[in-house]
């Protein structure tokens, strides 16, 4: 069998369950009415995080901070807020299926990023 196909093949069997839980997250999330955080403080919470991690990320030579780190710390309290706000209104299995659903999104992106570039002489 050529070596492609089966590189093919192999990859096409590794995301059957990723529509698997795909289905699962979204029959939870239509199956509940979501919170609306739009004009709460939890809303504007997100957004002044979401800009102080994006200014920390553009000084990254005046901190001496990778990029990523902002952007990961920023998130990461987004995340929490939202989590525990939904848990306080018992909603707490859609803002987990929620997360599960965005870091499935960023893991596949991450898959496809090139780790090593030719011009760096690997691979």
């Amino acid at each position: 069998m050529n070596s492609k196909l089966l590189k093919f093949l192999t990859f096409v069997s590794l995301l059957l369950p990723v529509g698997a839980f795909a289905g699962q997250a979204l029959d939870t999330l239509s199956a509940t009415q979501s919170l609306d955080l739009t004009h709460h403080i939890i809303g504007y919470l997100s957004i002044g995080v979401t800009v102080m991690a994006y200014i920390a990320a553009m000084s990254e030579e005046v901190i001496a901070l990778r990029k990523s780190k902002p952007m990961v710390l920023g998130s990461a309290l987004v995340w929490f807020a939202i989590c525990i706000y939904y848990a306080w209104h018992g909603e707490a299995k859609v803002a987990a299926v929620a997360f599960e659903s965005n870091l499935l999104a960023y893991i596949e992106l991450f898959l496809f990023i090139p780790i090593f570039h030719p011009a760096n002489g690997c691979c």
